[in-house]
């Protein structure tokens, strides 16, 4: 399968799964939904050739204080715009597709907060990182192009969640797509993009010792 068609087919998969979402009606289906849409756009990034793909090539080595900035410049921004966004919901309610029903089930959480979270940075990134970059980056002026139309798309991906989502994700993507770029490291965004799912979705939960404003009160 060539990049390019593994990449529609994915992002395909990725936007149509709210539709799903919606008619699962917010149940706890709407997790088999999630993990087994996830699955089936990483088997076929796999058939793509994704894990042998390059990386972008930083300008010089990346030293560990740089790769540092770049991890912390992700997550806080991510952190931000998607507190921004459930901030602008409460002052203006958006349309909303779904609403993602909060598992009460102890396994359930555990799941999601480890595997499941892991899961979909993993693919999220392979996806929206490196086969964007692969795809795109050939075919856009750089250095904008990739990262602007990468950006688009993964923002699109979330309008099952309303506009303020949509522009969460789009800016947040385009923070990982640029600490992607100067590092030329996947394992930095994955690493970020867990990070960030997991506070936002451990405080979601009301899990404390995840929720930022616990060590600030």
């Amino acid at each position: 399968m060539s990049p390019l068609l593994a990449y529609g087919i994915a992002l395909f998969v990725f936007t149509a799964n709210d539709v799903l979402f919606w008619l699962a009606s917010g149940g706890y289906a709407m997790y088999a939904i999630d993990y087994g849409a996830k699955l089936v756009m990483l088997a076929l990034m796999l058939a793509a050739g994704v894990r042998r793909m390059a990386d972008p090539r930083p300008s010089a080595p990346v030293r560990l204080d740089t790769w540092a900035f770049w991890l912390a410049f992700a997550v806080v921004a991510n952190l931000v715009l998607m507190f921004a966004a459930a901030r602008l919901e409460e002052i203006v309610p958006p349309p909303q597709l779904f609403i993602w029903p909060k598992a009460k089930d102890l396994w359930l959480v555990s799941f999601d907060l480890s595997l499941g979270l892991a899961l979909t940075a993993v693919v999220e990134e392979m996806m929206g990182r490196r086969l964007a970059w692969n795809v795109l980056a050939p075919r856009l002026a750089q250095p904008w192009g990739p990262l602007v139309i990468s950006s688009v798309l993964f923002g699109l991906g979330h309008w099952g969640q309303g506009p303020w989502n949509i522009a969460s994700a789009t800016l947040g993507g385009a923070a990982l797509f640029a600490a992607y770029r100067r590092t030329g490291s996947l394992a930095l965004v994955i690493v970020a993009h867990y990070l960030v799912n997991l506070i936002v979705f451990g405080k979601w939960y009301g899990i404390a010792w995840l929720d930022p404003g616990f060590y600030f009160n």
